[in-house]
């Protein structure tokens, strides 16, 4: 069946809004061939031109080359009683900003959710591919392997001197700089990107040798490092860190940043590509961008030696912080989860070697001490310091007047 609905090229060339609607009865065979054509040249035939439009049934939005569309028109197989409402057309033009082509090819007559967002994903491919290799699983199972490896009888650790070991910590550094480098090119900063690469090499090395203290002993557990998981994080974590210093932003910054580029989707499908089940990557993805944007807080308390109370309260006032603490109200009071609060502290003392292990351990203490309620949480912190209570709303003056 071939329509050639009248007017359609025309409004299409003026940009203004339309929409095609065709349906099929049920005297058909078991498909039907519907072909729409929009003659009278509205589209362009230039092959750096494509047309987006949504289906309205579906809620699909599609692309097509304009000169496909001049030439056979749109092509649909219908099976009785199907329809199609096809709206929101708009021609867009390939630039090498916007590369629409790549788009069509990928998508082959496909539909998706949104145009818009899949060629995002497609731009932000020059940093979120060479992170995914920072993160590959291989990489991440390597290190697990490692830290589950028995320590040397000769110095009690593990070690990270084998020569597959420095084989592994040579190509975490080779791909680190190759992800610093692609971020440099991208005009996103001018830093020393082989200097930060051996930063990352060197935390990882540290963390297979076992120079971080924290233990059972301690107040705080540390990780399961025999797991891909912890390392995703740690690696995802350090990485990422360098990439502030890359730009010369502090670790707010470098959250915010792997947001925009997508890095916290590609951190969260390494995890799961290393055998991490849905809900713990996405948990340990916001764990890293949740440490890495108070890592600048972390490292000023602990310089400065603040009380504890100070850092309950910054955590509190973040969303993202308190979201991951599972702060809930029960009864009218309001709590943060224990489990929730312990994995917070181990993560940070995993990522943050250079604090104290004794300052981590007294806010773990204190914690302990406040029952696990926000309120008590600032107050034990502080003692002889009553916790804020929120202002009582002002009357207006209506109700002042009615009372009185």
């Amino acid at each position: 069946t071939l329509l050639e609905p009248a007017g359609a090229a025309s409004l299409l060339a003026r940009g203004d809004p339309f929409a095609l609607r065709f349906a099929v009865g049920g005297e058909l065979p078991e498909t039907a061939t519907v072909t729409v054509r929009l003659s009278g040249g509205g589209l362009s035939d230039d092959p750096s031109a494509f047309t987006c439009f949504r289906d309205f049934v579906s809620g699909l939005e599609y692309l097509k080359p304009s000169r496909e569309l001049c030439e056979q028109g749109f092509r649909f197989e219908l099976r009785a009683y199907d329809r199609r409402v096809l709206l929101d057309f708009r021609e867009v033009r390939e630039t090498a900003g916007a590369p629409w082509g790549k788009l069509a090819h990928e998508l082959g007559g496909r539909g998706c959710p949104s145009l818009d967002e899949a060629l995002d994903e497609i731009r932000r491919r020059a940093l979120t591919h060479p992170f995914g290799r920072v993160l590959a699983a291989e990489t991440l199972r390597a290190l697990a392997a490692h830290a589950g490896a028995p320590p040397s009888p000769r110095n009690g650790t593990r070690g990270a001197n084998a020569a597959g070991d420095v084989a592994q910590l040579d190509e975490i550094e080779a791909r680190a700089r190759e992800f610093l480098d692609a971020a440099a090119a991208q005009s996103l900063g001018h830093g020393d990107a082989g200097t930060l690469a051996r930063e990352v090499r060197a935390r990882i090395e540290a963390a297979l040798d076992g120079a971080r203290t924290v233990g059972p002993t301690d107040a705080i557990a540390a990780p399961a490092r025999s797991e891909p998981r912890p390392w995703g994080v740690l690696l995802g974590f350090t990485t990422l860190r360098a990439l502030g210093s890359l730009t010369g932003k502090d670790g707010q910054g470098a959250a915010a940043l792997a947001r925009e580029w997508r890095l916290d989707r590609a951190l969260q499908s390494a995890l799961e590509a290393a055998g991490a089940d849905g809900a713990p990557a996405w948990r340990g993805t916001q764990l890293t961008l949740g440490l890495l944007a108070h890592a600048t807080v972390f490292a000023d308390a602990a310089r400065r030696t603040l009380p504890a109370s100070s850092v309950f309260a910054h955590w509190l006032a973040d969303d993202g912080a308190r979201h991951l603490l599972d702060v809930h109200t029960h009864d009218g009071v309001e709590w943060f989860r224990k489990e929730s609060f312990e994995e917070w502290l181990s993560v940070l003392a995993s990522v943050s070697p250079e604090l104290p292990a004794a300052w981590l351990a007294a806010i773990a203490t204190l914690a302990n001490a406040s029952g696990w309620k926000t309120a008590a949480l600032v107050a034990v912190a502080a003692p002889g310091k009553p916790a804020r209570k929120r202002a009582a709303p002002k009357k207006s003056a209506a109700k002042r007047k009615a009372k009185a």
